[in-house]
């Protein structure tokens, strides 16, 4: 995997041994120059075990987006000494925009089996944002979980969301902790209502919600415009352990992220250093909710053992708390 003609970090443990080197840029690279290393560089920084695991991960895509974000200043780092050299780098950790915004990894595994039953008809059902007839299914698993899926008798003109199957499908293949939390799931037949004010708290004036939930175990998905293509249900299965990720610290924590565990998990953060993802920096609800989501998708795979070296502090909570 590592390509022998490119540009790289030399990365050290910290007995001084040699680990391997992180390919920064190839020779198709503009700054290319096979004769230029970082050699001894990591020994230099302060927090060399998080930038060290950070930068040797090659599977999954928090190591690759900061590989990414470091090989246009390569040009720039090659110039200054090692001590500078150490200290940008080390840098990188503390740079929202060097980690991946929200990228699912992938999730192939179903860990349950379902069938589904159902509907009936509730008439006049309060959806968010509007009143309609629903049709009224449940998702029955193996692991004995069962969850309630709403969704409205007819399409709005000109919106689509995914099918009753598809949100079923979506939480078969994340564990019981996260599935046993759900209440329901609501394919809403409008937008967010909300969407305006997140555009404007965002500076996005085309803001628009996929999914959402919170303590009362209430996923809701929401429908987008018929010309825009619904998320793949890799993304969909992604965004659905992100959000109950929400419902379950809420309901096992509290929703004063000012105590308990919450404070566990803010000592854990200052522990890792870094975050897994840049959307996991917004908020200590984010981070919990981002972190179940990569602890979830890559459990079994040598992802998750790249992501346990990255955050190991936070991932010992998910065992301790999450696994149960």
């Amino acid at each position: 995997m590592i390509n022998k003609s490119a540009a790289s970090f030399e990365v050290v443990d910290l007995k001084g041994g040699k680990v391997k080197h992180v390919v920064v840029m190839t020779e198709t690279d503009p700054a290319y120059d096979q004769k230029e290393s970082f050699h001894n560089v990591i020994k230099k920084l302060e927090n060399q075990p998080v930038i060290t695991h950070l930068l040797v991960g090659e599977e999954n895509v928090l190591s690759t987006a900061t590989r990414e974000h470091l090989r246009p200043h390569y040009k720039h780092i090659k110039t200054e000494n090692e001590t500078k050299q150490a200290h940008t780098i080390e840098a990188t950790i503390h740079v929202k925009n060097a980690l991946p915004g929200w990228e699912p990894e992938p999730m192939a595994k179903e860990l349950a089996t379902f069938t589904l039953s159902g509907p009936h008809v509730q008439k006049d059902f309060a959806f968010r944002g509007k009143t309609a007839d629903a049709d009224v299914s449940e998702a029955h698993y193996s692991d004995h979980v069962k969850v309630k899926i709403i969704a409205p008798k007819g399409p709005t003109p000109g919106y689509h969301n995914h099918t009753v199957h598809q949100a079923a499908d979506a939480a078969a293949h994340m564990p019981k902790s996260a599935r046993s939390v759900i209440k329901e799931i609501m394919l809403n037949p409008v937008t967010n209502p909300d969407d305006p004010h997140w555009a404007a708290v965002y500076h996005q004036p085309h803001f628009h919600s996929y999914m959402t939930a919170g303590a009362d175990g209430i996923v809701t998905i929401y429908p987008d415009k018929t010309s825009n293509p619904l998320p793949d249900k890799n993304a969909q299965r992604s965004a659905m352990t992100h959000e109950t990720g929400h419902t379950w610290s809420f309901k096992h924590w509290g929703t004063d992220e000012t105590k308990g565990k919450w404070l566990d998990w803010k000592h854990a953060m200052q522990a890792d250093k870094t975050s897994v993802s840049g959307y996991a920096t917004s908020a200590i609800a984010e981070d919990v909710a981002e972190t179940i989501r990569v602890y979830v998708s890559t459990k079994h795979t040598p992802r998750h053992d790249e992501y346990q070296r990255i955050v190991p502090h936070r991932f010992a909570i998910l065992k301790k708390e999450y696994d149960k």
